[in-house]
């Protein structure tokens, strides 16, 4: 159901990809908190179910270069420059009208996410 896409594929997944981050680059924030794309590893939905289709962003980053009020509950004096993982999840729907209950979806797509992440270790 997903799609493992590590940064050295990107390049053969671009298309699929581009679909991905044209939903992240629509909010700002996220823009913002993901901004090298070429170092992440997508986890995306290889068939829309119901229309919906996602998947997530997972992107290695040092903890002096999150938000704030991230960086504060993460951090000690000793770990400014600690590495960490950071994830954005998108979802997409190719027709609004044709999703009765989007949460219900979501809820869905993240078990099956989550499942997929836990059978990849």
């Amino acid at each position: 159901m997903f799609k493992l896409i590590e940064p050295k594929n990107q390049e053969l997944q671009k298309p699929v990809i581009d679909l991905f981050l044209s939903v992240i680059n629509k909010n700002p924030g996220l823009a913002k908190a993901f901004p090298d794309f070429k170092n992440a590893t997508f986890i995306l939905n290889e068939t829309a179910v119901n229309g919906v289709s996602g998947g997530a962003l997972l992107l290695k980053q040092t903890l002096s270069s999150l938000q704030k009020d991230i960086r504060k509950i993460l951090s000690s004096p000793t770990s400014r420059d600690r590495e960490v993982w950071t994830c954005v999840v998108a979802l997409y729907v190719d027709n609004y009208n044709l999703v009765d209950d989007f949460e219900s979806y979501g809820k869905i797509f993240m078990k099956n996410l989550l499942n997929s992440l836990s059978s990849k270790e």
